[in-house]
């Protein structure tokens, strides 16, 4: 039952990183009642998972071979940015 496909996805890394996202929101969700400010932090949590989710996608798509020049262009501006980085 096994398929090919170009992307790799190791699901025994894929689904403890979603258990984990839920029980995080859930646990957000559910200690927002104590909390003196009401900022829905849960949904603020969700958006942000939403945004990695949409960038691990969009880098599977492109694929690694097309960022990684980029990435060396963007080298010497991040080590100026964060010098303890570089």
């Amino acid at each position: 039952m096994f398929y090919k496909t170009k992307y790799k996805i190791n699901l025994t890394i894929l689904i403890p990183i979603i258990i984990f996202a839920i029980i995080s929101i859930i646990t957000i969700y559910s200690s927002e009642g104590i909390l003196i400010e009401q900022n829905n932090y849960a949904l603020r949590q969700t958006i942000w998972y939403g945004i990695g989710i949409l960038i691990t996608i969009l880098i599977m798509y492109i694929g690694n071979e097309k960022i990684l020049p980029c990435l060396n262009l963007a080298s010497p501006v991040s080590s100026c940015v964060f010098p303890s980085l570089g």
